[in-house]
């Protein structure tokens, strides 16, 4: 079934999506937001740009869930986030 809907039915689960992010220094030939000194290799920029993307998530979620499907999704159970959170995989 192809739909551009976040979740075309009730019962069923939504389609889920995420975005990819980078910032990298004006010649772009470093990452800033990596730091292999720190234990979890994230800069002081990333730990400041994470604070400021939870921050600023109520006021750009239509971005992400642009309609009245996208916000029916976002109710406890229904396979789609419900709170602000970030988390860092430290071994695969």
């Amino acid at each position: 079934m192809a739909t551009f809907m976040a979740k075309v039915n009730e019962t069923l689960p939504g389609c889920g999506g995420h975005v990819h992010q980078s910032l990298w220094d004006k010649a772009a030939k470093k990452n800033v937001l990596y730091d292999e000194k720190d234990s979890l290799s994230i800069s002081n920029t990333m730990k400041q740009y994470i604070a400021g993307q939870l921050y600023c998530l109520p006021h750009i979620l239509p971005m992400f869930a642009p309609t009245i499907n996208s916000y029916k999704r976002l109710v406890e159970g229904a396979w789609a986030p419900t709170t602000l959170t970030w988390g860092v995989i430290t071994e695969l």
